[in-house]
């Protein structure tokens, strides 16, 4: 899906590589007049324009539809949490089953 600010994909032209036009939303950055500018606030507003710009790029670049988000990573990390769980009782399976093993032979 493309955003309304995209040109398009570029078209391919007999051997020609192909060219994407891109344009990079910047969001302006504003300061109260009264409040002193240090480095604290512009080292937060650089790192807050790179994250824009890298979020941008990868948007642009991988799709809208492929972009991780907290949900895709969130139900990433329960999936792992469940195999997790589940290889940990199968062991407590196979260990109980060892145990038993060992007893009915202890037992003869």
């Amino acid at each position: 899906m493309m955003s309304p600010r995209q040109t398009g994909r570029g078209v391919t032209h007999a051997g020609q590589p192909r060219a994407i036009d891109v344009e990079f939303p910047v969001a302006a950055i504003r300061t109260a007049p009264t409040e002193p500018v240090g480095f604290a606030n512009v080292s937060r507003a650089l790192v807050s324009a790179a994250a824009d710009l890298v979020i941008g790029v990868q948007r642009r670049v991988v799709g809208d539809d492929k972009v991780r988000t907290a949900r895709d990573n969130a139900w990433a990390a329960t999936l792992e949490n469940r195999a997790q769980h589940e290889a940990q009782a199968e062991l407590t399976r196979e260990v109980a089953a060892m145990v038993a093993r060992r007893r009915l032979v202890r037992a003869r």
